[in-house]
C-alpha cells in the first residue's frame, strides 16, 4: 500500500511539473500557451484582458505593440492586421522563467546558443541604432534561429555583452516582407 502512495505521489509531481514547464516553453510556435496567430478573442480570454487598439487602423498602420502580462509575468504582445481583423504576429519576453526545450534562456551565454544549435540557420548581427547609416550597437548581438520550414517563425534572443537579455518569437526579421 505504501509503494502505490508513493508511486501516485510521484506520478501527480511528475505532471505538475511537467505541466508548468510547458507553461514556460518557447518554441516556434509561440511561449507557453501563447501562440502566433492568435485572434483578439483568444488573446484576450487567455490573458484575460481587453485589448484596446491605438494604433492599427489609424491611417496605414497595421501593427501594433501591447504590453500584457502572461501568469504575471510582463510580455509584449506584436500584433498585426486591420481594425476589423488582426492576429498575434510575434512576442518578447526579459523573464528568465521562458526557456526554449533545450534550456535555451535568459542568461545564457552566446557560445552555448551557437554549440546547441550549430545545425540550424542562425542569422547572427550586431542591432543596428541606425539600419539607413548601417551604425550598430556594440554591446547588443541579435541572433535568429529561424525555422528553414516555415520564415514565418523564429526564436530571436537579444544578447548583451554576449549574454541573453531578451527573447522573441515571430517571423525571421530579415524575411518579414517575404509573401
Amino acid at each position: 500500500m505504501k509503494k502505490i502512495f508513493l508511486f501516485l505521489c510521484f506520478v501527480f509531481v511528475s505532471i505538475c511539473a511537467t505541466a508548468q514547464n510547458n507553461d514556460y516553453t518557447v518554441s516556434f510556435e509561440g511561449m507557453g500557451a501563447i501562440k502566433l496567430g492568435m485572434n483578439k478573442a483568444k488573446l484576450e480570454k487567455l490573458l484575460n484582458l481587453k485589448i484596446l487598439l491605438k494604433e492599427i487602423g489609424v491611417g496605414v498602420v497595421m501593427n501594433e505593440t501591447i504590453k500584457a502580462k502572461y501568469m504575471g509575468i510582463d510580455m509584449e504582445l506584436y500584433l498585426f492586421g486591420d481594425e476589423k481583423s488582426y492576429f498575434l504576429e510575434g512576442i518578447s519576453t526579459t523573464s528568465p522563467l521562458f526557456k526554449t526545450i533545450d534550456g535555451i534562456g535568459i542568461g545564457t551565454d552566446q557560445l552555448t546558443i551557437i554549440n546547441k544549435y550549430e545545425k540550424h540557420l542562425l542569422i547572427i548581427h550586431p542591432e543596428y541604432v541606425d539600419e539607413i547609416s548601417a551604425k550598430t550597437s556594440k554591446p547588443r548581438t541579435i541572433i535568429t534561429l529561424a525555422n528553414i520550414d516555415n520564415y514565418r517563425e523564429a526564436i530571436i534572443f537579444t544578447l548583451v555583452n554576449k549574454k541573453v537579455v531578451a527573447i522573441e518569437v515571430g517571423p525571421t526579421p530579415q524575411f518579414r516582407d517575404r509573401e
